[in-house]
């Protein structure tokens, strides 16, 4: 990036406006502006140290302003912890356990190839800051309906897990993909692999939750959340009436 610059007219002169990678401030990597890409950029270079084993720290200042951006409210909400695993390519198990005074620590983490089934009712799939909806969506589940979900948190599209999602089909037979998009992305990259690789003997129930077909609104994210319909109570609530439903021996949804 070392010389990146840009040029404009102003009032006949040549201005050149270079970019902070030029200057190179020492422990300083980038001023990103008020559209909330600094955070992506520190998640990437915290990510690099962890896939390389290096030790060290980044940090990121965020302005007031800046947090009201999108990108910046899909990425805080904080689902992991410092020792929560994570491997590239592979989808973290979720699942509640007990109530906490702090939220995170209601949940317990694995690696799918780690997880054994415990016998779930049905799983959520998520992706993004839908995972913290579906964890939220597991404790009302749990706690008002005596539900247990496994959640799986798709945290790397490409590659995709398909072991963890298939091993979840098989074992639950009950698929309820989240996603903060029109309906039909994300859940349809979940169908796809289940359709493509599973095995028949066992039926199968599935919902997606997303942006339905529609007109969209402006609002503060946590307003549109609801409008939209992607809180957990909506997660929990259509999670419920997918269980309501059955299948008889024939394969008829009943």
């Amino acid at each position: 990036m070392k010389g990146m610059g840009s040029r404009f007219f102003h009032s006949s002169a040549v201005v050149e406006i270079t970019s902070l990678f030029t200057r190179k401030l020492p422990g300083i990597e980038l001023s990103a502006g008020s559209l909330g890409q600094g955070l992506g950029v520190a998640v990437g270079c915290a990510l690099n140290a962890k896939l390389e084993q290096k030790d060290y720290r980044v940090y990121t200042i965020l302005g007031v302003g800046e947090l009201d951006e999108g990108s910046l409210w899909e990425a805080t909400p904080l689902v992991t912890t410092s020792d929560t695993p994570y491997q590239f390519g592979l989808a973290n198990v979720i699942r509640y356990r007990t109530k906490k005074k702090n939220f995170i620590e209601a949940f317990q983490t694995k690696l799918s190839p780690d997880y054994t089934s415990e016998k779930e009712d049905l799983t959520l799939i998520a992706c993004g800051p839908m995972v913290a909806e579906a964890m939220r969506a597991a404790y009302i589940l749990k706690e008002e309906y005596g539900l247990e979900a496994r959640i799986l948190n798709i945290h790397t599209i490409k590659p995709i897990d398909k072991p963890a999602i298939l091993k979840a089909t098989e074992e639950t037979g009950v698929i309820v993909t989240c996603e903060e998009h029109l309906v039909g992305g994300f859940g349809n990259i979940i169908a796809g692999v289940i359709a493509q690789n599973k095995k028949y003997s066992t039926p199968l129930l599935m919902d997606m939750i997303g942006v339905e077909d529609r007109f969209g609104e402006s609002g503060e994210p946590w307003e549109l959340t609801k409008v939209f319909g992607l809180t957990a109570e909506h997660i929990a609530k259509r999670a419920k009436e997918l269980l309501g439903k059955s299948i008889d021996k024939e394969g008829i949804l009943k």
